[in-house]
């Protein structure tokens, strides 16, 4: 860690440190290395990529950036599970083709529709998840917002999340 700004990050982890957060603070950045696609389904998946551990008594925020394309049937839905007890905040953006689409929720898994896009856009999720005693994960979930067998729903490669640990 320096002084001036940098950021380090630990190989064995993956874990970015920064000397301007607060100590005890992580910043974890998560890629999507692959396309991912659901079709023919409107029930929420847990996304392949798009998860990380929250213990007990931790406070993380986060904010995942996926540009993603579908049938103006298909569009997308998206949710945000977090462990048992934990308090989440969530708020869904996605914009695209001169329209956009805002959803939020505080429960987990529960879908926030964003079906005024019609086939493509840039996904932006944020949230914060204050943890209680419960070990477990925060993971985005996603799917069809309307059956659609002909074209898949896909979240594209490089996207990618950043979670912020602050207590």
């Amino acid at each position: 860690m320096t002084t001036g700004g940098y950021a380090i990050i630990d190989s064995s982890t993956g874990t970015m440190q920064s000397s301007h957060m607060p100590a005890g603070s992580t910043v974890s950045v998560i890629r999507k290395t692959a396309a991912e696609s659901v079709n023919n389904s409107t029930t929420l998946q847990d996304d392949n990529h798009f998860t990380f551990a929250i213990a007990s008594n931790e406070v993380w925020t986060f904010d995942m950036y996926a540009p993603w394309t579908a049938s103006a049937t298909g569009q997308i839905k998206v949710a945000v599970t977090v462990p048992t007890s934990a308090t989440l905040h969530v708020n869904a953006l996605s914009a695209g083709a001169g329209t956009a689409a805002f959803g939020s929720s505080v429960t987990s898994g529960e879908a926030i529709a964003l079906a005024t896009i019609l086939s493509a856009g840039i996904l932006h999720v944020h949230g914060v998840c204050v943890n209680s005693t419960n070990f477990g994960f925060v993971t985005l979930q996603w799917a069809q917002n309307g059956l659609d067998a002909g074209t898949s729903t896909t979240l594209l490669m490089n996207s990618h999340m950043i979670a912020h640990r602050i207590s």
